[in-house]
């Protein structure tokens, strides 16, 4: 459905120097829209198509294209309404949408509705704790770190420690975690969670299994 092009994992080394140029992205974008037409209510969908659509116009921001950076992020609150429209489950939409609330404060865009960003990250929050998916938590951790001045939100270690109570060998937790207390200069703290990774025991990997031919 064209999201391995439009994976946000992969955005950097599908994005060419110069953003006016045909890319993966653009063709995974057309993949993508054609899957929402069968499949509206995909979280994923629409989240892995807006978070793409983000990284075209801050690549266009970057390279001193503001015209064409609005026109972009125009697009992603047109789809952002089309997906508050059609998803009602999964936390993606919800993480795009305070991507976009971030972005807003950022650039002095608009007025931002702290009421409404703290409700997206409450509910962003229910949604990522029913998922029990560690990439979802990292990312809702992250949200919650940079939306620390919101009033009223959980901290971002309540949700790795609550995860780390039912996974205690989690590596991808045990480093958000040290991570966490880096930022905020707890070197001890971040220590110790970053040993525990560091300590655990390394996954024996085949080189066939490392092999992804193009």
């Amino acid at each position: 459905l064209g999201a391995a092009q439009f994976n946000p994992r992969m955005r950097d080394q599908l994005l060419p120097e110069d953003p006016s140029e045909g890319t993966q992205l653009e063709q995974g974008e057309r993949h993508l829209l054609q899957f929402l037409q069968t499949v509206p209510d995909s979280d994923v969908g629409w989240g892995t198509l807006m978070s793409g659509e983000l990284a075209i116009a801050a690549r266009f921001t970057s390279s001193g294209q503001p015209s064409r950076a609005q026109e972009q992020m125009e697009r992603v609150r047109a789809h952002m309404t089309q997906a508050r429209a059609q998803v009602t489950e999964g936390p993606e939409v919800l993480m795009t949408s305070l991507r976009l609330a971030l972005h807003d404060r950022a650039e002095n865009v608009a007025l931002v509705d702290e009421e409404a960003i703290r409700a997206d990250a409450m509910e962003m929050v229910r949604r990522v704790r029913e998922r029990d998916d560690p990439w979802a938590i990292d990312q809702a951790v992250d949200l919650l770190r940079r939306l620390g001045r919101v009033e009223g939100l959980p901290e971002p270690v309540e949700i790795v420690d609550e995860y780390l109570r039912e996974h205690p060998q989690s590596p991808d937790m045990h480093l958000a975690k040290a991570n966490l207390h880096q930022l905020k200069g707890e070197w001890d703290e971040a220590e110790q969670s970053a040993r525990v990774v560091l300590d655990a025991d390394w996954l024996k990997v085949g080189f066939l299994s490392q092999y992804q031919p193009y």
